[in-house]
């Protein structure tokens, strides 16, 4: 597959033709990326705390899918007082090498904060002004634009704001 679309900007007789290039479609890459953390303090109280994360993506010239994952857990005193989930899927199609749609959805979970379940999802467009990808360094730069949604549903404790005051 292979695409070009001119746009041409400029008024009068100064006119500047702009040329948007989509890429041919090459082999994907796999990457994966699996973290875990922990903590333990002692002293007045004892606090302990552990932390698995796990990013998997899938790329290619024409899309980008990822997902990520965390989840937290934590004691105060012997005491549960962190546990934290969170989730989010990512995919960006990319027919031209500088211009893209994407969309995202995520969900979180803190019973802690008084969050039973926030969902999100937002899809928009993206304009990438520089990327560059070398094996020890990867970088992206982009402007984007989107519209996004957001559900909170909180916990039967919550006090929850009334949005209806000044």
């Amino acid at each position: 597959m292979h695409t070009e679309i001119y746009a041409q900007t400029g008024s009068g007789t100064k006119k500047k033709n702009i040329k948007m290039e989509s890429k041919r479609v090459k082999k994907a890459k796999v990457s994966t990326t699996i973290r875990l953390a922990g903590n333990y303090q002692s002293g007045n109280t004892e606090k302990t705390s552990a932390t698995i994360a796990a990013v998997a993506a899938v790329e290619d010239s024409i899309k980008e899918f990822s997902t990520d994952v965390k989840f937290t857990y934590g004691e105060n005193a012997n005491k549960v007082n962190q546990r934290e989930f969170f989730g989010g899927l990512t995919y960006d199609y990319l027919p031209l090498s500088k211009l893209s749609p994407f969309a995202r959805i995520e969900l979180y979970s803190n019973v802690f904060k008084k969050i039973s379940m926030r969902h999100s999802g937002l899809a928009g467009a993206k304009y990438r002004y520089f990327k560059r990808r070398k094996p020890s360094f990867s970088c992206d730069y982009s402007f984007s634009m989107a519209l996004i949604y957001d559900n909170e549903d909180y916990t039967k404790d919550a006090k929850v704001p009334d949005t209806n005051k000044f």
